[in-house]
């Protein structure tokens, strides 16, 4: 029997999400670390992701039957009653590794822990392209679409995407060092002592620019001593040290260059000197260096919070050529992240709209001319805006194809939701892959907006023998899931769907609407955080409302007039305006 906490995706499917960075999977937003840092294609090559010690670690709790602290959704999930994509992927477990029973599932699992760090290739790859993207979806972010990125007003809500790198005590190998000594304790923590004067630290020329920068240590000695910094050519901060434990922070005028270096210097002072010209420092009271050193760093922290109106920032180091995002750099994608095309039998693709993606048709053109095509199955997550019949004969080529449509409603409850789709031309593009024999399915992703919404969704797919899963709830943004919703919205909505599930739901979609059911039935925010949670809503509401010139009144009529009736009140509560 497979321990209760096992997930076949950790060992073999490895996730790479828009920036460059790793994750467990798509069920999580946390950023795995290992060796003090993000997994990230930025500073890391596939194989050393693939086994790093974070993913060997989480491999071997999962076989002790351990939690793992990022799957915490999918045990909500199931704690509340629904079905997890933990449970979902490990029924596919068998068809992905090729392997029958729980037994061979579990052999196959513990020959890959076994290997230590040299796991084989993963036998899936779930690829985000970027951001590249022709909505701005409410419940979405700049990180996932560039139209939002671009968008004055929702941008705001989410804030800047700080990016930071710690450059000392441990060496980056990205990095060159001058001037610093061996790796030391001090209690517990690590830190590395200064050996001479001046320390330089020499960056990537591509990176971003730089907002902040911490450095902190320890001071051994009496002497007084400046410590002077220089970003590239700049002076930027000049501090007398403290004796003991000592720290500075600079922050940085705004600029579009990067750092290419950084240079510190130490520069003692005769104990004799009156005080007040350690005040007024000179050049001429510069005592030259001694031979012992009796200054430690323990950290330099610099800050990236720059934002790009596209959406995808520039990394602060980066091993990628002119800093550009991994997918679109060609030697990275197809030596390496599909280095090994034999060892895989599933490639997921989400963005942003990967069929809007110049990379999304170059590698599957790789894929058919390498003749792998035959022995991989596809998982393409689409918004439903884009069809051409090229792309569907380019589709039959592959093992098995999931062309999965996100979808919120029918009519103007999707326009309002993803805006500024049509919902003619996206059922009129559903309607034609069908007709190329694609298989496809509905996801919508329930939230607050769509609560009242999707059953008539359920219907139209139930109507058009189209299959639909509703496996997605929205966790973040908050103020956006279920969460938010009066309690008397919730028994409403509850009530709905028990009844649809009872007399009108297909057998097969029993599960999906359960999932929805139990999401219902969990706990409640309590009564400060629900307040907070509903303020946000409104304020969320009318900024987007008001900056496209739509109306929640007329696009959900139901839900609009509940809220109303249950204290919400929309008038004149705007955040961005």
């Amino acid at each position: 029997m497979l321990p209760k906490t096992f997930c076949i995706l950790p060992f073999s499917q490895m996730t790479i999400v828009n920036d460059g960075k790793a994750q467990l999977c798509c069920r999580t937003d946390l950023n795995p670390m290992s060796e003090g840092r993000c997994l990230s294609l930025h500073w890391a090559t596939c194989e050393q992701i693939w086994n790093s010690d974070y993913l060997r670690s989480v491999r071997s709790q999962m076989l002790a039957g351990e939690k793992i602290p990022d799957c915490s959704q999918c045990y909500s999930t199931e704690a509340d009653g629904g079905t997890s994509l933990r449970q979902i992927m490990n029924t596919q477990a068998e068809q992905l590794w090729r392997v029958s029973g729980e037994e061979g599932i579990l052999d196959k699992a513990t020959a890959i822990v076994r290997e230590g760090g040299k796991a084989p290739p993963p036998s899936a790859l779930h690829l985000w392209l970027g951001n590249l993207c022709n909505l701005k979806c409410r419940m979405c972010s700049p990180m996932f679409s560039s139209q939002i990125a671009a968008d004055p007003i929702q941008a705001q809500w989410f804030g800047d995407r700080i990016r930071a790198e710690i450059l000392l005590p441990v060496y980056l190998d990205e990095v060159k060092y001058t001037g610093l000594g061996e790796l030391t304790r001090r209690g517990e923590k690590l830190t590395r002592p200064v050996k001479r004067g001046k320390v330089t630290i020499s960056l990537p020329a591509n990176g971003a620019a730089i907002d902040l920068i911490e450095i902190s240590g320890w001071k051994n000695c009496h002497q007084p001593c400046y410590l002077s910094v220089m970003a590239g050519k700049r002076a930027i901060a000049r501090q007398l040290l403290s004796d003991g434990q000592w720290q500075i922070a600079i922050e940085l005028a705004p600029t579009e260059e990067a750092i290419s270096s950084l240079e510190l210097s130490l520069h003692f002072l005769h104990l004799l000197q009156p005080q007040s010209l350690l005040s007024n420092y000179q050049g001429e009271q510069i005592c030259s260096w001694g031979l012992q050193p009796c200054i430690d760093i323990d950290n330099l922290r610099i800050v990236s919070q720059k934002k790009s109106d596209k959406g995808q920032e520039r990394e602060i180091l980066s091993r990628i050529p002119e800093n550009t995002q991994w997918s679109s750099n060609e030697k990275l994608v197809f030596e390496e992240i599909l280095a090994h095309p034999e060892s895989l039998n599933l490639l997921l693709f989400a963005g942003g709209e990967p069929l809007i993606h110049p990379m999304f048709p170059a590698i599957l053109k790789k894929l058919i001319d390498t003749d792998h095509a035959g022995h991989i199955s596809l998982y393409i997550s689409t918004n439903g805006t884009v069809y051409n019949r090229r792309l569907s004969e380019m589709l039959k080529q592959f093992l098995s194809v999931e062309l999965a449509f996100s979808v919120e409603g029918i009519g103007q409850l999707q326009e309002y939701i993803r805006y500024p789709s049509r919902w003619e031309r996206i059922a009129r593009n559903i309607f034609a892959f069908q007709k190329d024999h694609i298989s496809l399915s509905v996801r919508p992703t329930a939230q607050a907006y769509n609560i009242f919404g999707i059953l008539d969704l359920v219907r139209w797919c139930q109507e058009n023998g189209l299959r639909f899963c509703l496996d997605s709830i929205v966790w973040s943004p908050k103020f956006l899931s279920l969460d938010m919703l009066p309690q008397v919205l919730i028994d409403e909505a509850f009530q709905d769907w028990q009844q649809f599930l009872a007399s009108e739901c297909d057998q097969d979609n029993r599960w999906h609407l359960e999932t929805v059911i139990a999401a219902l039935q969990r706990p409640r925010p309590d009564s400060e955080e629900l307040m907070t949670l509903q303020g946000d809503f409104i304020e969320f509401t009318n900024d987007i409302d008001r900056s496209r010139g739509q109306s929640l009144a007329l696009a959900c009529p139901r839900l609009y007039n509940r809220l109303v009736a249950n204290g919400f009140d929309f008038s004149d509560k705007y955040r961005f305006f």
